[in-house]
């Protein structure tokens, strides 16, 4: 009998399951058992990777630096194939090298229904990377095509709207970096921080004004920002605008903005 067999959990003796799981841990800790497998997914061809675990399951859990066959689906958007791996019990919270789970990845992917996908199976909306990140985070700062949407989706099964990286920046403090109006505006619905400050004291308002985005520091101010919020240095936003972002010294000053 192929001994990987035993890792469908066929026996109920708490030994022989325990057998099972070392013998799955001793498998996936070779990377080249792994290679195929990652291959398949990564091709996004489901018919391969059915039949590479129906001959050994445990290639479900084979783990490289860039993490494990789930890990892969989701940077890649393939969803069915994501579907049959958690069939197959992968485990949806494993990290990668960098801390990032296959929620981070379809997130920072801006792949939606991946996203829903792997939610629905307990997917850690909180998760956080090595970075302190969150998959929202990822969601806010990828800017790419469908971002705005997994965000969403993501606050709507009670992501962290306030959760602060390594560098004390929230998803607000990205959005407003970014001067992605849509996104800033999702988030603050959602509670989101306006006066948040980041390692060194700096608001999204600051960020805004830094950037030079001016509707979105506007709209900061419309939800009540701290025009006058001081850094570590001691600079107001007004202070960052004077350093050549002359259109926001005037909007800054308008809404009562001083040095």
């Amino acid at each position: 009998m192929n001994i990987m067999s035993l890792f469908g959990w066929r026996y109920h003796s708490p030994i022989a399951r325990f057998a099972a799981f070392a013998m799955a841990v001793l498998i996936s800790s070779s990377p080249a058992l792994g290679q195929e497998i990652r291959e398949a997914v990564g091709k996004g061809d489901l018919v391969a990777v059915d039949a590479l675990l129906k001959g050994n399951p445990a290639l479900v859990f084979t783990k490289d630096s860039h993490g494990t066959p789930l890990h892969v689906a989701a940077m890649t958007g393939h969803k069915n194939v994501a579907a049959l791996l958690l069939a197959n019990r992968a485990d949806v919270n494993a990290a990668d090298k960098d801390g990032w789970t296959p929620l981070h990845w379809a997130a920072d992917r801006g792949y939606k229904d991946l996203v829903a996908l792997l939610l629905a199976d307990s997917g850690d909306v909180n998760a956080r990377s090595n970075d302190g990140e969150t998959p929202l985070h990822l969601a806010v700062r990828s800017m790419r095509p469908g971002h705005k949407d997994v965000a969403a989706l993501l606050l709507a099964n009670r992501a962290d709207v306030n959760a602060a990286d390594k560098d004390g920046w929230t998803p607000l403090h990205f959005a407003a970096d970014l001067g992605d109006r849509d996104v800033e505006e999702l988030l603050l619905a959602y509670n989101a921080d306006v006066d948040a400050k980041s390692h060194g004291g700096f608001t999204p308002l600051h960020f805004a004004v830094a950037e030079g985005f001016a509707d979105k520091a506007e709209l900061l101010i419309a939800n009540k920002a701290d025009i006058n919020a001081v850094n570590d240095r001691g600079e107001t936003p007004l202070h960052v605008a004077l350093k050549g972002r002359d259109d926001l010294v005037k909007l800054l000053r308008q809404y009562g903005g001083h040095e």
